[in-house]
């Protein structure tokens, strides 16, 4: 019974494992996290307003649209538009699918979110440049749905924190404030093209 016990724990142990090494994948890729980064920002519309939307659907959607791709459960890879057709087709029937841009960029806000609470304490202290050592050593390899579906009240409070403060207070607010820079650096190229073209020429 204890041999037993040792492999399903190791079993699991490397399951785990297995799971974070492709939540590691889809997490830090640019096109799925744009997608799901267009996802947030436009269900949140009250909140980032017209402005935002618009420069991050014009920055950050459009140009990862057609490259998006995830690493599902199995290891493979699948490009996020064909995934999408595929499961909305009519008991799978050849060629029935159809889906919205919306329900694209909503598979998408899925994956990455799945990815990020399957992450570690570590790997996200690692994305955000925190040192482990400010980190205490128990909380580390522990993933972020562990904390957050814990029994215990102050673990499960700070998986919760740790959650929202990442989505809310860090990834949204800082992909919306790149695509906010990319507009007015396009902006800036427009201005710079009148001021050299449109002023009047010395006879």
């Amino acid at each position: 019974m204890a041999t037993q016990n040792k492999n399903k724990s190791n079993e699991d142990s490397q399951n785990k494992e297995g799971q974070r090494e492709i939540a590691k994948k889809n997490f830090s890729n640019p096109e799925l996290s744009n997608l799901a980064l267009a996802y947030f920002v436009h269900q949140d519309r009250n909140g980032y307003g017209e402005n935002c939307d618009s420069a991050v659907e014009q920055y950050k959607y459009l140009p990862s649209f057609g490259g998006a791709n995830y690493v599902a459960p199995n290891g493979r890879e699948y490009g996020i538009v064909v995934s999408a057709l595929l499961e909305s087709r009519s008991s799978g029937s050849r060629y029935s699918g159809h889906v919205s841009e919306s329900g694209i960029i909503e598979k998408a806000a899925s994956i990455w979110n799945d990815s990020l609470i399957a992450l570690n304490v570590e790997d996200v202290a690692s994305y955000l440049g925190i040192g482990l050592e400010e980190i205490p050593e128990n909380f580390r390899s522990k993933s972020i749905k562990e904390l957050a579906t814990s029994d215990n009240e102050a673990m499960k409070k700070l998986g919760q924190n740790l959650l929202g403060g990442f989505l809310n207070g860090y990834f949204v607010p800082k992909g919306v404030s790149e695509a906010l820079n990319m507009t007015a650096e396009e902006s800036k190229k427009g201005l710079e093209g009148i001021l050299k073209n449109g002023l009047p020429k010395k006879e």
